[in-house]
């Protein structure tokens, strides 16, 4: 049984009370079995990078089933932005209790079951309550008989050997080739459908499902707060606390696909009142690969239905990894102290992030975290206090992405996060593919404006970063790049260079995650647009007054004169474009692929964070979701001209963005991707 936990709701009472170590929970202050435990623990949570003291991230309550503890995980973590994502700046904490009023079964009760079996009730007992963790019927199949011998590191570890070495070979290759989570539906009727809705009503009696309350407790609670809620309920040195609160991953993939299916069958429906051949909408689409990074579109795909989890909890299963990792590395973790195998049992999932915040800011980020424990669950209950666990952190991009090149100084230096505090006036990202030849005459232009603007206003503060997104041209984009660096100083001018291709959204996505601007504006490489045309864009974001604001360049005033110098063909193609972005996704914006926009820091911070296209239609996609939060949206007319050397295809790409569009509308429309409304 998978289990995932979701933002329950916030300590309402503000008191953060240290004696319930069995309760979930996420921030606040760790409450500890023994109160020894925090002075002996103390020097277990100094960063070895940085020697500051870590934070308490969250405790879980995790007995297992058949040893007679009360058990606790504890996580916590280095909040200095230098040490995010690094894994021995991570400290996991195991806590046990002896409970004396647990009561052993007797073989004549009970027949011993192999402890595989054991191991398998493991994760249904991630709980607070039995009651509300687990229906009746869970237990029915998975009875056994319990020692009448206190675990110990001897005799359990025993018990374990060579069943955790064999469990622990966790083969990952096995699990990039598994089939995609999306439920291609079949052909199934509708009794099938009925069946499924009752019993999922049936469920729904005694309990909400966990992302429901959430949901509504959200939009009565969470998004209505204003900074000084927020500030009230953090400290300098803690995180908020919240309360977790469960469901069954079973139980959400049953809810979700139902309601998907009735969605896709009224659709079918509609098209067929219209004509009575067959059509292709008789089956459910299918979700494919929309770029080369296979691992993370899985991960995506995993946790799609339940967007808002924040924590896995998969006790001896496999993690859901973020990016692909030595297989090795996961199958041959030691226990700390027996120096048995650990198996895996929990990780942190993306969205805990936004919960993470003190005084308003986000201070901890990850892409997800793991918890490995000792599958001997080693323990003397006379002497231990507490056992250091392993934990294994990772983040959406790769370490040499962390960082970008410092040719004057011939050093590695890390980029920044979006969610810092802006730091510059204006951040230009310029994603470049195979660029080497057109991005000079470019930085030409736009390093005069800038300077020029600099020069007459000191406040005018600027930086630019070049994205070469895994071009294949033997480094020449990069070196081409990093000659402006050196000129103008990495302070002006900074490089990222993407291990592999991306795409142009994601080479932008992963230039503004990486950027100090408080404006954050991306240009495309080969100079298209007049870069002098900035000043328009910045004086309608200013006169806006406001923080969430886009305004894109646009090329609707040139439509005239394009139409007349092209085919018929490509005129075709480009009205029927337009009426199917305007039909399915963007209602505001005429011109959306015009490589020049200019965006607030806090709406880059809500829109990219929620991006999934990575290639041509981002743009699309990225307005839509502003849209779709009430961002403000503008139009400003801009000076461009056809630059040769592009890349593109005009006719393919655009039949290409036309499928991309309809799958975003499609894949908005039935919930397999969702917009979080951000309060500021």
């Amino acid at each position: 049984m998978v289990l995932l936990g979701f933002i329950d709701e916030p300590n309402g009472s503000g008191d953060d009370d240290t004696s319930d170590w069995t309760v979930s929970r996420i921030g606040g202050t760790p409450a500890y079995p023994d109160q020894l435990i925090h002075e002996k623990l103390k020097s277990n949570l100094i960063c070895s990078q940085c020697q500051r003291e870590k934070i308490f991230v969250c405790q879980l309550y995790c007995p297992l089933v058949g040893q007679p503890y009360d058990r606790t995980l504890y996580l916590f973590a280095c909040k200095n932005s230098l040490c995010w994502n690094k894994s021995n700046n991570w400290t996991g904490v195991r806590c046990q209790k002896y409970d004396s009023t647990y009561t052993e079964k007797t073989d004549d009760n009970n027949d011993e079951q192999p402890t595989e079996d054991i191991l398998n009730n493991s994760s249904a007992d991630w709980c607070d309550d039995a009651d509300d963790w687990n229906n009746a019927e869970d237990n029915n199949d998975n009875s056994f008989s319990n020692s009448n011998v206190i675990p110990t590191t001897k005799s359990a570890s025993n018990d374990h050997k060579l069943l955790t070495s064999q469990m622990n070979k966790i083969n990952l290759e096995e699990q990039l080739e598994e089939e995609d989570c999306v439920d291609d539906g079949g052909d199934g009727d509708d009794d099938d459908d009925d069946e499924l809705e009752m019993e999922t009503k049936n469920s729904k009696k005694n309990k909400q499902t966990s992302s429901a309350l959430f949901d509504e407790w959200k939009k009565k609670n969470l998004l209505e707060k204003n900074n000084d809620d927020i500030a009230q309920e953090s400290s300098s040195s803690l995180f908020p606390l919240y309360y977790i609160d469960i469901d069954d991953e079973q139980t959400i993939l049953e809810q979700e696909r139902l309601k998907e299916k009735k969605k896709w069958k009224n659709k079918i429906n509609r098209e067929q009142e219209n004509t009575d051949e067959s059509s292709d909408y008789t089956k459910e689409p299918s979700t494919k690969l929309e770029h080369g990074d296979i691992v993370f579109y899985r991960f995506q795909q995993k946790i799609m239905h339940a967007q808002d989890q924040i924590v896995r909890y998969d006790y001896r299963g496999q993690p859901l990894i973020i990016t692909k990792i030595d297989s090795g590395l996961l199958s041959n973790i030691k226990c700390r102290h027996c120096k048995e195998s650990c198996l895996f049992e929990f990780q942190l999932m993306p969205a805990l992030v936004n919960y993470l915040k003190i005084n308003k800011r986000i201070v901890l980020e990850f892409g997800t975290v793991f918890m490995y424990t000792c599958s001997a669950n080693c323990w003397n209950n006379d002497n231990d206090l507490f056992h250091i666990e392993n934990v294994i952190v990772q983040e959406p991009r790769t370490e040499n992405e962390k960082f970008y090149w410092d040719p004057n100084d011939k050093s590695k230096k890390k980029f920044p996060s979006l969610n810092d505090q802006g730091t510059k006036r204006l951040s230009v990202i310029i994603p470049a593919y195979k660029e080497a030849e057109r991005l000079p005459p470019m930085m030409k232009t736009t390093m005069e404006y800038l300077e020029k603007r600099n020069a007459n206003d000191k406040s005018f503060t600027y930086e630019l970063i070049i994205v070469d997104d895994g071009s294949p041209d033997n480094n020449r984009t990069t070196e081409v790049a990093l000659n402006y660096s050196s000129k103008y100083s990495t302070d002006i001018v900074r490089v990222l260079k993407l291990d592999k291709n991306r795409g142009k959204g994601g080479a932008v996505r992963m230039g503004v995650l990486s950027c100090r601007g408080e404006w954050i504006l991306f240009a495309d490489a080969d100079g298209a647009t007049d870069f002098n045309d900035y000043t328009k864009l910045e004086k309608r974001a200013i006169s806006k007054q406001t923080k969430d604001i886009i305004i894109c360049g646009s090329r609707r005033h040139l439509e005239k004169e394009s139409v007349a110098k092209r085919s018929l063909f490509r005129t075709i193609l480009m009205h029927v474009f337009h009426l199917e972005v305007w039909l399915f996704t963007v209602k505001t914006i005429r011109d959306t692929q015009c490589g020049f926009k200019l965006f607030s820091r806090q709406a880059a911070q809500k829109t990219f964070s929620q991006l999934h296209v990575e290639r041509w239609a981002f743009d699309v996609e990225l307005l839509y979701i502003a849209e779709q939060m009430g961002i403000s949206l503008e139009e400003v007319d801009v000076n461009w001209q056809e630059i040769p050397g592009s890349k593109l295809d005009p006719i393919s790409a655009s039949v290409q963005m036309g499928i991309d569009i309809l799958s975003i509308w499609l894949r908005y429309t039935v919930r397999i991707w969702s917009i979080k409304q951000q309060k500021d």
